[in-house]
């Protein structure tokens, strides 16, 4: 699945064209490094003017998965199920950086029913799931701030 996430505008304030022309010339590699104007002119700040940034966050989530049922008779069935869900996006940080992540997360999932036949005429059913608590994942990555995707993607209770 792909997303694309739209984010609201947001002003940032740069330096205006006159303060770019007019700065000395061991400046302005720094002041071009900015974004230019595409909005008015701050006339409470001269020098400065907004820009408008207008974007989305991508992002994309894939699944796989794999499962086996197998029958030992007509009173127990077992079952096994692996599954594969790598995702990852991006979003702004900061102007002009930008932070990617990569999650890999992995499933086990193991059943089991069974026919129980006490010595009353009706049957009952027992089913049991078993899925390991720290099922496994990947550790994300980011190709600015790893920490920060880490925290994003941890849960603080400690229950998954």
């Amino acid at each position: 699945m792909r997303l694309i996430q739209p984010v609201p505008p947001s002003d940032k304030v740069v330096p205006d064209k006159v303060l770019r022309l007019a700065a000395p010339a061991v400046l302005q590699p720094f002041l071009n490094a900015y974004s230019i104007q595409n909005g008015s002119e701050l006339t409470q700040s001269p020098g400065l003017a907004n820009y408008i940034l207008v974007y989305s966050e991508p992002s994309s989530i894939d699944a796989a998965s794999v499962r086996i049922d197998h029958s030992f008779g007509s009173k127990l069935q077992l079952f096994g199920r692996y599954a594969y869900t790598p995702s990852g996006g991006w979003y702004f940080n900061d102007l002009p950086i930008h932070d990617n992540i990569r999650v890999n997360v992995q499933s086990v999932t193991l059943g089991a029913t069974s026919m129980i036949t006490p010595p009353r005429p009706t049957n009952s059913v027992s089913t049991l799931r078993i899925t390991p608590p720290e099922n496994m994942r990947s550790p994300p990555t980011s190709a600015a701030r790893p920490q920060l995707a880490s925290a994003l993607l941890t849960d603080p209770t400690g229950s998954h």
